[in-house]
């Protein structure tokens, strides 16, 4: 907010080190996706700063909706698919030249997918 430069709107919190890229959703104005030092991305949706769902983790941020701690080496880049029926499918690349292509399973990003049918140990 510009009008309060001294205290941020949201602080999302989930990486340990510095945040290397960040791209917002072309499919949703609230989801982005940031990339880290630490090797990691993290997919987070602003829509759902308010939510108090029960994660099972008291210290999990609601905004977090997806960690992919997959590569070896650190995540310059990420980006989503440009295809509308594989939005949620993400192509990142770390230092060691390594390229993944990935999704985060359905049930954890859409809502209205019935998880009682998944093992959620595996989720």
């Amino acid at each position: 907010d510009i009008r309060k430069f001294h205290k941020p709107v949201m602080e999302l919190v989930g990486h340990t080190d510095a945040v290397t890229s960040l791209k917002w959703a072309p499919f949703n104005d609230t989801v982005l996706m940031t990339t880290s030092l630490d090797r990691s991305v993290i997919c987070w949706d602003l829509g759902k700063h308010d939510c108090q769902e029960t994660t099972g983790d008291e210290n999990a941020a609601p905004e977090l909706v997806f960690k992919h701690v997959g590569h070896t080496g650190v995540v310059r880049e990420a980006s989503f698919s440009p295809f509308n029926e594989d939005e949620w499918v993400v192509a990142s690349v770390c230092d060691n030249n390594q390229l993944q292509v990935w999704a985060p399973h359905e049930g954890i990003y859409n809502d209205e997918v019935d998880l009682d049918q998944y093992n959620l140990d595996v989720i």
